[in-house]
């Protein structure tokens, strides 16, 4: 596995200016430092493993792409539903959290399968 650093560096930024975008359209106060943080930690992981890491085979790499393209846009959709809405903290932490952890769970599965 290699790592093409500008091409992380980029999905660091978009990572960035997303969680940047979920604070200021949050509109409860209480939960805007919650929501950016966590929307920047469950974005950058999957969008920086989809961009910016090159696996030796071309199935893996492909597979793993997939994977973490998914996981972006299905972390997306969640916290733009957590943006607009109310929401609890601990509910926003363990749904995240979840996707986050199944989704390191499916891609350390599928590289260690090394197909």
């Amino acid at each position: 596995m290699k790592v093409d650093l500008l091409r992380t560096i980029i999905a660091i930024a978009i990572g960035v200016i997303l969680a940047y975008a979920c604070y200021e359209i949050c509109n409860v106060d209480d939960v805007k430092w919650v929501i950016t943080i966590g929307s920047f930690i469950t974005l950058t992981i999957p969008l920086t493993l989809a961009m910016g890491i090159c696996a030796e085979k071309e199935r893996s790499l492909i597979m793993l792409s997939i994977v973490s393209w998914i996981t972006f846009i299905v972390e997306i959709i969640t916290n733009s539903c957590f943006v607009f809405a109310d929401f609890s903290i601990p509910v926003y932490i363990i749904i995240n959290g979840l996707i986050l952890l199944i989704y390191l769970l499916i891609y350390n599965s599928i590289y260690r399968a090394g197909m």
